[in-house]
Order: C-alpha cells, then sequence, then structure tokens
C-alpha cells in the first residue's frame, strides 16, 4: 500500500482528519501562505493572434499592445495600494487603421504622441484628444517611404524626430511636426532590427541582421531657420573581431622555424 507523505510544515494541515499526510488533497485555498504573493495579468483580446509589441504611457498607467490582428489596444492598468487585489487590466479603446501586423509602438517622451509601426513599411503616428468621453487617440501623420516591414522605432528626447528601422535595409530619421522625412541612413547589408537614440540627441544606434552596430553622431551642416540643420554621418561601425590572415611567406616561414626546431630536439634524444 501507498505510504502517505507529511505535510509540509509551509502549509496549514487539512480540516479533514482523513485527508491529512497526503500533500495532494489539500485544497487550493489553503497552499498559500503570507510569505507567497504574485498574480499575472493576461490579456487575450487580438483575436488569438500572437501579440507582438507592447509599450507603456510614460505618465498615466496606460498600456499599448498591437498584434498579429493588425489593431492596437489601449488598457488601463490599476493595482491595489494595499496589495491585497491582484493588478488588474481594463480595456479603454482599439485603433484600428493598419492593414498589416503591427511590429513595434513607442510612446513619445511626453505621451502625447503614439507611433506603431507595421509590416509593408507603414508608419502611423496617433495624437491624444480629451473627450467628453475621456480620451481618443485620433491619427497625426501617416509615414509612408520604407518599402518592406518596419521592425522598430525610437523617439528623439524631445520628442520632435522618429527614427525608424525597416527590413529594406535602412533607417529613416523623420520630422514627427511634418511628418515628412528628414534624413535617410544607410549602409547596413542585411535587416536592420533595432535603433536607439541617446538622451542628449548626438548619437543613434542601429543594429543589423548583418552582425554589425552601426554608430551615428549629428555633424550639422549650417542652419535653418535659425537652428542647425540635422545630419547624422556614420563615426563607427562594430563588427565582431575576426582573426587577421597572415602573409603567406611568414606563414612558410613559421613552419620551417618549427620543422628545424624539432630537428634539433630529435637530435638531442
Amino acid at each position: 500500500s501507498e505510504v502517505a507523505r507529511p505535510v509540509p510544515s509551509v502549509f496549514p494541515p487539512s480540516p479533514n482528519p482523513s485527508l491529512r499526510g497526503d500533500f495532494r488533497s489539500i485544497p487550493p485555498e489553503k497552499k498559500t501562505t503570507e510569505r507567497m504573493r504574485g498574480g499575472t495579468v493576461q490579456i487575450n483580446w487580438h483575436d488569438l493572434q500572437p501579440v507582438l509589441t507592447l509599450d507603456f504611457h510614460p505618465v498615466s498607467r496606460r498600456l499599448a499592445t498591437g498584434g498579429g490582428d493588425h489593431d492596437i489596444k489601449i488598457w488601463a492598468i490599476a493595482s491595489d495600494e494595499s496589495e491585497e487585489k491582484l493588478p488588474t487590466a481594463s480595456y479603454v479603446s482599439s485603433l484600428s487603421s493598419h492593414s498589416s501586423a503591427v511590429n513595434v509602438l513607442r510612446f513619445s517622451p511626453s505621451g502625447e504622441n503614439l507611433a506603431s509601426g507595421a509590416d509593408g513599411g507603414g508608419i502611423i503616428l496617433w495624437t491624444l484628444h480629451s473627450t467628453d468621453d475621456g480620451e481618443a487617440w485620433k491619427i497625426h501623420k501617416s509615414l509612408l517611404f520604407h518599402r518592406k516591414d518596419v521592425l522598430d522605432l525610437q523617439w528623439s528626447s524631445d520628442g520632435s524626430y522618429l527614427v525608424s528601422a525597416s527590413v529594406d535595409n535602412s533607417c529613416i530619421i523623420w520630422d514627427a511636426n511634418k511628418g515628412v522625412v528628414q534624413q535617410m541612413l544607410e549602409g547596413h547589408l542585411h535587416y536592420v532590427q533595432g535603433v536607439a537614440w541617446d538622451p542628449l540627441g548626438q548619437y543613434i544606434a542601429s543594429l543589423s541582421s548583418d552582425r554589425t552596430c552601426k554608430i551615428y553622431a549629428n555633424k550639422p551642416q549650417g542652419k535653418s531657420k535659425n537652428t542647425e540643420k540635422m545630419n547624422f554621418v556614420c563615426q563607427h561601425t562594430l563588427v565582431k573581431a575576426e582573426l587577421q590572415n597572415h602573409d603567406e611567406s611568414k606563414v612558410r616561414l613559421m613552419y620551417f622555424n618549427c620543422y628545424i626546431l624539432l630537428m634539433c630536439i630529435e637530435q638531442v634524444r
């Protein structure tokens, strides 16, 4: 017959004496202690399609998610300060203007704008508006220049510009207010999978599946309306170090010296 296992001390004993000693029979509500608290908020509302991206609003407790259903969902995240209840996620609204999978979402530093990038190269800039019902995100600009899927986006620290990375091997710096191309950054030989804009606005970094990371520095050229004209130039290309090929004559000399050394050792023996 099976020997009953003792109940671990961290769990309270079962109120039913006949079940004591069998850990598998302890009711679920009795398997928690004050030392263990936690929970997971699951969001399953993208037509069972993959959720590909998400980003938190920098000011409010809003969360934006985007996925393979072509939709963007805005959620309100709430939590009990006493930590007695699990956090909750409440649906707020849907932004439905993309015609393909949404790969990346990025709120601007102020939270007034949201940038979304999708398959096919489309980028949409959304602006937050106050309404009688609360809030609404409306299209501010549609940015169409990339020829293929957009994989990453990053705002400048002041929210005036946006840089995008695409499967077409390029990065584009956009004027977010005008919705026009400010500059194209080309040089990668394969998909550009990520971009980053340093907080001081001096550098942009891009990484690609060509196994390189490029660092661009802003070298302004002249002024336009009393402001310096942005001009990013590639300063460094980070690549995995490869062993340098030795000159063939040097290799032959090395082998010859090794041969002479071995012959001398044999003679000594």
